[in-house]
């Protein structure tokens, strides 16, 4: 499935969401590298398609996320992109050479939405972000290839972003909203996988690689 396809249908599936969400902004500054102005307006409309989806996913009782989300581009940045409260930075170099890469800002996107008051466990932290960004940005053929036996759930990213979707898929189709819920309001703790699924995080991790084993 080509990306604007899996946006289309995320927005379809998301579309009352998205009607009773309040006015959001996507405020994109490519003032250091205007000559990526064409890419920056490319990168801004697939976050603002993002936006209300993810803040739907994303919600918990109480919360409000962001409304004014500013990202600007770093002509002398290094790496690739990051997150600060409601402003995200994002390195030119990186996107000058890897232009597809619009999934990364869209990860930052996660994390703004996140707002977790503390960067704890930082491993699903970024794993929600990551399961955001594969599972309900991408299109299927980017979603990552994991190998079994190097994977780690500490890790994080990737192969937590597959294990969440791997467990709505076999346990619990809320399980991401309540480790979100959780993480926002500081009460995480490994317990909430029994919980949801009456199995320890180990024996799931170690149940989810044995399904990677399995497929051809």
């Amino acid at each position: 499935m080509k990306r604007a396809a899996a946006v289309a249908a995320l927005l379809c599936l998301w579309a009352p969401a998205a009607r009773a969400q309040e006015k959001f902004e996507i405020r994109m500054d490519c003032s250091e590298v205007p000559e990526m102005k064409e890419w920056a307006d490319k990168a801004k409309e697939a976050m603002e398609k993002c936006y209300p989806p993810f803040a739907e996913k994303l919600k918990s009782s109480g919360f409000t996320p962001p409304r004014v989300v500013s990202v600007r581009i770093k002509k002398d940045m290094k790496g690739i992109a990051g997150t600060g409260g409601s402003r995200i930075e994002a390195a030119a170099d990186w996107f000058r050479k890897r232009p597809e890469d619009t999934g990364a800002l869209v990860h930052e996107l996660a994390h703004v939405i996140q707002s977790y008051p503390k960067y704890h466990p930082v491993w699903l932290v970024e794993g929600i972000a990551d399961y955001m960004r594969f599972w309900m940005y991408e299109p299927e053929s980017r979603r990552p290839k994991l190998n079994p036996d190097r994977i780690k759930y500490k890790d994080g990213y990737q192969p937590v972003g597959a294990f969440l979707a791997w467990l709505e898929g076999k346990y619990d189709r809320d399980i991401v909203v309540k480790l979100n819920a959780a993480c926002r309001e500081t009460r995480y703790s490994d317990d909430l996988f029994k919980e949801s699924t009456k199995k320890s995080l180990d024996e799931l991790w170690d149940e989810f690689k044995e399904s990677l084993r399995k497929k051809p």
